[in-house]
């Protein structure tokens, strides 16, 4: 939470029905229910292939000078990796009772028309030649699972969020359970589907919006 400077708030957290947690931020504040949180972790495979670089890193020293003195570039080495593994899993998606949260980027729930648990296919074809040059995409390459929100909000020309996710199914509850006017779809196959989605070309959901801000850039 910023800090305006105008009036001091006090975080408060406390169990809410169901398990789930909620945040009440100053006097007389209305609770902020977190309904989903996920970070998107970098699977072990790529632990393992670090630690087999940083091995490698430790070999190739102990050949010049020696295995001891081979530490400290491999101390270097390690470090370096795990910081750019934890940084580029820590991403985290958050639900809350106004908004979609996927690291700075928000997406408030009366922007948002329908959500959709995609299939294996249909993700893949929108992170491919399906895809909007206009959508806020989160995508990491260790997950193929996702969900879209198709937007219809005219102040803005994103046409929808593809969010990457290991629980798709839960995700897309959790914003149904939030989001006022939301409803989960997770048909095998979206109605009219022939490589893309009724009412669009093939592979390109339906377009909402004629504004010209966009809701936010691809997430690294």
């Amino acid at each position: 939470m910023r800090d305006t400077g105008l009036v001091s708030s006090r975080l408060r957290v406390r169990r809410g029905s169901g398990g789930q947690r909620t945040h009440l931020t100053g006097p007389g504040a209305a609770p902020q229910r977190r309904w989903y949180a996920e970070r998107l972790w970098v699977p072990a495979t790529w632990w393992l292939v670090a630690a087999f670089l940083v091995v490698s890193v430790w070999f190739a020293f102990a050949v010049v000078v020696g295995s001891t003195w081979a530490l400290l570039p491999a101390a270097v080495a390690a470090a370096v990796a795990a910081g750019l593994l934890l940084g580029y899993g820590r991403l985290l998606i958050g639900v809350d009772n106004a908004q979609l949260v996927v690291g700075r980027a928000r997406l408030p729930f009366a922007a948002v028309e329908s959500v959709e648990i995609l299939s294996r296919r249909q993700a893949e074809a929108l992170r491919g030649p399906a895809a909007d040059a206009r959508a806020h995409l989160v995508l990491r390459p260790y997950l193929r699972a996702a969900v879209l929100l198709v937007l219809d909000d005219r102040r803005d020309a994103t046409p929808y969020w593809y969010v990457a996710t290991r629980r798709p199914g839960e995700l897309a509850a959790a914003l149904e359970r939030a989001g006022a006017g939301v409803a989960r779809r997770s048909p095998p196959e979206p109605p009219g589907w022939r490589g893309g989605f009724a009412g669009g070309d093939a592979g390109v959901p339906p377009q909402h919006g004629d504004g010209a801000r966009r809701s936010g850039a691809t997430e690294a």
